[in-house]
């Protein structure tokens, strides 16, 4: 089962929520304690969105970050900014989480979901789900 945690809720889930940022960060960050203050107030703030998918006995599985996207042009995204999985799921519990995020982009009047995968498991989800590459995504610290 695919699931959109409401804000309501991110409080009570917080640490899972909290563990699977810090597992998947892909660049380094100043400040923990910031990053993860920042996730959460964009959680509280519907700016992100957390979906969980559960097994039949309502047990976490995956656990998924979302962020709406400007850009400059007008076009909105949806952004998969984080993927973790607990445990395998089927093929078909991949396509109910792609067209659970296709239909509540369209709520959003998105035109994409983008995702930039910094896991072999995210990167497996985008092929598996018939997603397109259009780009990789590179970075070089600079520094301080």
């Amino acid at each position: 089962m695919f699931i959109r945690l409401s804000t309501e809720n991110t409080i009570d889930y917080w640490e899972i929520i909290k563990f699977v940022a810090l597992k998947t960060i892909g660049v380094k960050v100043k400040s923990i304690e910031e990053y993860c203050r920042n996730i959460l107030i964009a959680l509280l703030s519907n700016k992100y969105q957390c979906w969980f998918v559960l097994s039949e006995d309502r047990i976490i599985q995956w656990v998924l970050i979302t962020g709406i996207r400007h850009d400059f042009g007008g076009t909105i995204s949806l952004f998969a900014h984080t993927l973790y999985g607990f445990s395998p799921i089927s093929i078909q519990e991949k396509e109910q989480v792609k067209y659970g995020l296709i239909e509540f982009a369209k709520c959003l009047k998105a035109q994409y979901i983008l995702c930039a995968p910094s896991s072999t498991l995210a990167e497996k989800v985008c092929e598996q789900t018939g997603m397109t590459q259009l780009a990789k995504i590179y970075v070089q610290e600079v520094g301080d």
